[in-house]
C-alpha cells in the first residue's frame, strides 16, 4: 500500500516537473511578447463582456458563445495590464492540461518512464511558438482540462461506476462549449462509450450533457436579455459566414502548407505511433484477444478526426495539434503491449530506440524556439505595453516595433475616452489596446459586417452614417471578398483622413497598415 501511494505521488511529481519545464518554460517567454490577431480577438471578447455586464446591459445578439472570454472577462475589473494578464491565466491552464496529459498517457503505457519521454517531447511540440502563438491564442488549452478530465476519469471506471459517466458526459461538454470545435472529441467519446458499455450507460454520458450544456446555455440566453435559443445558434451562423467566400483554392494551399508544418514538427510522435499500430495490428491478427480493439479504435480516431477542422475551414499549423492527442495514445498502447508481450531485451532496445527517435526529433523544434528574437526582447516590449496602456510616450521606439501598438498609439491620441472605434481585417486587438469599444457589435469587424449584407455599399453608407464610430481604421489585412470599403467611407462625407499605419517590413504583424479616419466634427 505504502508502495503504491508512493509511486502515485513520484508520478504526480514527475508530471509537475515536466509541465512546468516545458509547458511553463516556454509560454512564460512569451507572456511580454508583440500582440496577434487570434489572442487579440479573444481578449476583445473579454473586454466587451466585462463593459457590457457590469453596465447592466445584454450582450448583443451575433456574438458566438466565446465562453473562455466570458469566464476571464473578470481581469478588466483589475487595474492591470489585462492583456498579459490573460495571457499568464492561459500559461496556468496549460500546465493543468499538461499534467492531466502526463496522468492519461501514464495509465494507457503503464509506465512512468515511456510516459516522461513521450510526453516531454509532446508538450515541447504542442508548445512550440507557432502552435500557441505566445499564448492566449484560443481556448484550446483551457478546453482540454474538461477534456482531459472526462478521459482521465473513463480510464479508471467501468461499467460497475454508471454514476460516472454523467461526470463525464458533463465535461466532454463543458469542453466543447469552452471551444466548440472540438464537437469532435465529444462524438469519438460518446461513440467509444456506446461501444464498450451499451445504450445504457451511454445514456448516462447524454444526460449528463444535456444537464450541464442546457445550463450553461440557459445563463447565456440570459445574459443576451433572454429569448429563444436559437439566438445561440444564429451568432454561429453568422459569424461563420465571415469565410464564406474564400477560395477553394486557398484552402486547400493553406491545408496543405500548414499540415506540412505541422508534420515537419512531430515527423517522429507519426513514426513512432505508425509503428505502434502495426505492432498492435500484428499482435490483433495474432490473437484478438491481446487486443483491447476498442481502446485502439477510439486513440486512432483520436488521431484522424481532428483533420476536420483545417479541411472544413481555413486551417492553420496549431489546428494540427490537436491529432498529437491521438497519436500519443496509440503509441502509449503500443508500449503496453510491449511490456506485456516481449522479452526484457526486446523491451530494452525498443526504449533506447523510442529515446534515440524523440531526442533527435525534439531538438530542431527546441532550437529554433530558444533562438527566437522575443527572448532578447521581452523588457522591450513589456515597457512598449506598459507606456501605451498608462498613456506614458516617454520611450516611443519600444512601441515602433509592432504595427499594432502603433495603430493604437495613433487611435488613442486621435479619440478620448468617450470615442468609439470600428475596424476591419481581423485586427480586433485595437480594441483592449486602447481601450475603446465598437458602437455596437456588427462593427467590431466591418469586412464582416459589408458581406453580412453581400457587399450592398449603399446599406453600408447607411450603417456607417447611423452608428457614427468616431474613429475607423480600415486595415489592409483582408481576407478575399472586401470591396471598396475606403469608398463607403468617403460617401457618408462624415470622415476625414488623419492618420496613416505605413506598411513596414521590420515589425511584428507588417500587415497591419491602412488609413485611419476620424470624423470631421470630432472635438
Amino acid at each position: 500500500m505504502i508502495s503504491n501511494i508512493s509511486q502515485k505521488n513520484l508520478s504526480t511529481l514527475i508530471a509537475i516537473i515536466i509541465a512546468i519545464f516545458t509547458t511553463g518554460y516556454l509560454r512564460i517567454h512569451w507572456i511580454p511578447f508583440l500582440p496577434e490577431p487570434d489572442g487579440g480577438l479573444y481578449t476583445f471578447f473579454s473586454q466587451y463582456f466585462y463593459t457590457t455586464l457590469s453596465n447592466g446591459e445584454s450582450i448583443a445578439p451575433g456574438y458566438p458563445v466565446a465562453l473562455y472570454s466570458l469566464i476571464t472577462s473578470w481581469v478588466f475589473s483589475l487595474e492591470i495590464n489585462q492583456y498579459m494578464a490573460l495571457r499568464w491565466i492561459d500559461l496556468c491552464l496549460a500546465i493543468i492540461a499538461s499534467i492531466l496529459f502526463f496522468k492519461i498517457i501514464e495509465k494507457e503505457s503503464g509506465s512512468i518512464l515511456f510516459t516522461t519521454i513521450t510526453v516531454a517531447t509532446v508538450l515541447l511540440v504542442m508548445n512550440n511558438y507557432s502552435f500557441i502563438l505566445y499564448g492566449f491564442r484560443n481556448s484550446i488549452w483551457a478546453a482540454y482540462i474538461p477534456l482531459f478530465l472526462a478521459l482521465f476519469i473513463s480510464q479508471k471506471t467501468n461499467s460497475q461506476n454508471q454514476y460516472l459517466f454523467y461526470l463525464i458526459g458533463g465535461f466532454a461538454t463543458f469542453g466543447v462549449l469552452l471551444r466548440e470545435p472540438f464537437l469532435f472529441f465529444y462524438a469519438v467519446g460518446g461513440i467509444a462509450i456506446l461501444l464498450t458499455y451499451g445504450w445504457k450507460i451511454f445514456s448516462k454520458y447524454l444526460i449528463g450533457s444535456a444537464i450541464l450544456g442546457f445550463t450553461i446555455l440557459f445563463i447565456l440566453i440570459m445574459l443576451r436579455g433572454g429569448g429563444s435559443p436559437l439566438i445561440i445558434i444564429e451568432s454561429y451562423i453568422e459569424f461563420s459566414d465571415a469565410m464564406k467566400d474564400l477560395t477553394d483554392e486557398l484552402l486547400v494551399s493553406n491545408f496543405l502548407k500548414n499540415s506540412l508544418i505541422a508534420i515537419k514538427a512531430y515527423w517522429f510522435g507519426i513514426i513512432l505511433s505508425f509503428i505502434s499500430a502495426i505492432y498492435i495490428l500484428k499482435l490483433y491478427f495474432k490473437d484478438k484477444k491481446l487486443v483491447n480493439t476498442n481502446r485502439f479504435y477510439f486513440w486512432v480516431a483520436l488521431a484522424l478526426v481532428p483533420i476536420i477542422e483545417p479541411i472544413i475551414k481555413l486551417g492553420f499549423d496549431y489546428h494540427f495539434i490537436n491529432c498529437i492527442l491521438g497519436l500519443a495514445g496509440i503509441s502509449a498502447m503500443g508500449w503496453k503491449y510491449i511490456n506485456l508481450n516481449e522479452s526484457k531485451i526486446v523491451k530494452k532496445y525498443v526504449m533506447v530506440g523510442i529515446i534515440s527517435l524523440c531526442i533527435f526529433g525534439i531538438f530542431p523544434n527546441i532550437s529554433k524556439t530558444l533562438n527566437i528574437n522575443v527572448y532578447h526582447k521581452e523588457n522591450a516590449i513589456s515597457n512598449a505595453f506598459n507606456q501605451l496602456w498608462n498613456n506614458s510616450y516617454n520611450e516611443i521606439e519600444n512601441i515602433r516595433l509592432s504595427n499594432y501598438l502603433i495603430a493604437a498609439d495613433m487611435i488613442k491620441h486621435l479619440s478620448n475616452k468617450d470615442s468609439t472605434l470600428a475596424i476591419a481585417g481581423f485586427a480586433e486587438v485595437i480594441f483592449p489596446l486602447t481601450g475603446l469599444l465598437p458602437p455596437s457589435f456588427k462593427l467590431m469587424d466591418l469586412r464582416m459586417l459589408y458581406q453580412s449584407i453581400n457587399w450592398d455599399e449603399d446599406k453600408l453608407v447607411n450603417i456607417l452614417m447611423e452608428e457614427k464610430p468616431t474613429i475607423i481604421f480600415p486595415t489592409t489585412q483582408m481576407l478575399p471578398g472586401i470591396k471598396n470599403l475606403t469608398r463607403a467611407i468617403a460617401r457618408t462625407n462624415l470622415y476625414e483622413r488623419v492618420a496613416i499605419v505605413s506598411y513596414s517590413p521590420n515589425v511584428y504583424y507588417k500587415s497591419i497598415s491602412g488609413d485611419i479616419y476620424r470624423l470631421k466634427d470630432f472635438k
